[in-house]
């Protein structure tokens, strides 16, 4: 089966995942939009499986549609460029498989404006009612299921990590150590709650002295939490991008990870930590957390932008017990293991070959 996906960017976890694809099936290809985000800080990548980049040059253009209109299957995850919405309609034009894979609908908040957008620009889905959609996590298939009904079939295909070199390093995790040191990873941005996280740790770290805060991340609102945290000294460091490869290491050095997100279609950094065998406090605006977090059992969900409710959670985690703490993080271990880059593979494959069939 051949098999062309189309998607934004060549992000570590998205190689990883069509590495393996291609090693399992050598007609996989992938069209990224652009080589990079400039907003992310990942470095290039070596490729292990056949791609091409879409610019603005016609050559380009030209193998793009060949490759879109020869596959097999072609998977669309993004519609925000012209030339792909082109290829959907010629897609769909031929009746050849294909079918959309994206995170929930409503991504930026623009309500009816923003389901009148889609509309507009997924028309050939909207036409064609058999054409499956893989939601990235039973959240975003909720979503899609409201908006495009239940008559196609839905392919439950998330993001995957490799998970394997989390679980290695929190092998070196001390049990039971002094301070509680809380990890916060990510864009230091507002839709990540990172303020709402420096109101709340503040609050904690001046009722608990032996409690720490890292935080590993860059962004605009940086310079607002160290103000804002400038009062507890040392006991809050800044580590700036912590490089893809060097990110195992810094989970193995925290007990707790806080992903205090207003909102993440899916959220890799709940899996990782689950699988580095942290608890893990996470909001109910994330597609990982409503899929993996068991509150109580194996981390903490709370409510979306609610510093009260992230500051209880925070003083939950710091006052368990260190026995309490390290179960939950042998229950995230665990509940974390099916969200590994090798079972999607395999997920994925299930979706392409249950794509073929429904045609």
């Amino acid at each position: 089966m051949s098999c062309v996906v189309i998607t934004c960017i060549p992000s570590p976890y998205q190689v990883e995942l069509f590495d393996g694809l291609a090693r399992r099936a050598p007609d996989f290809r992938a069209v990224y939009l652009s080589r990079r985000d400039h907003s992310r800080s990942w470095a290039s990548r070596r490729l292990q499986h056949a791609a091409m980049v879409l610019d603005a040059a016609e050559p380009g253009y030209r193998q793009f549609f060949r490759w879109t209109e020869a596959a097999d299957l072609v998977v669309f995850s993004d519609y925000s460029s012209k030339p792909v919405r082109e290829a959907m309609r010629r897609r769909a034009t031929l009746g050849k498989p294909w079918c959309f894979w994206g995170e929930r609908p409503g991504y930026h908040g623009l309500g009816s404006l923003g389901r009148m957008r889609r509309r507009l620009h997924l028309a050939p889905l909207h036409r064609h009612r058999h054409v499956p959609i893989w939601g990235i996590g039973k959240w975003a298939i909720d979503g899609y299921r409201r908006e495009f009904g239940d008559a196609r079939p839905y392919w439950n295909v998330p993001y995957f990590s490799d998970l394997r070199r989390f679980r290695v390093a929190s092998a070196a995790r001390g049990a039971g150590c002094k301070p509680v040191r809380i990890l916060y990873c990510g864009s230091l941005i507002r839709r990540k709650g990172v303020d709402i996280l420096a109101r709340a740790f503040h609050r904690l770290g001046r009722q608990r002295q032996e409690v720490t805060l890292s935080v590993a991340g860059t962004g605009p609102l940086r310079a607002f939490m160290e103000r804002a945290l400038s009062c507890l000294g040392q006991r809050v460091r800044f580590h700036g991008f912590v490089p893809w490869e060097e990110l195992p290491n810094a989970y193995a050095q925290a007990d707790i990870l806080c992903a205090p997100s207003r909102y993440d279609g899916w959220g890799l950094i709940v899996p990782e930590g689950m699988a580095a065998a942290m608890p893990v406090i996470a909001t109910d605006r994330m597609g990982s957390a409503l899929e993996l977090l068991e509150h109580g059992r194996n981390g903490w969900r709370i409510g979306a932008d609610d510093e009260d409710c992230l500051y209880a959670a925070l003083c939950a985690a710091v006052d368990a017990a260190p026995a309490e703490r390290l179960a939950m993080g042998i229950s995230a271990q665990s509940r974390a293991a099916g969200q590994d880059v090798a079972e999607g593979v395999r997920c994925f494959g299930k979706a392409m070959e249950g794509t073929i069939a429904a045609w």
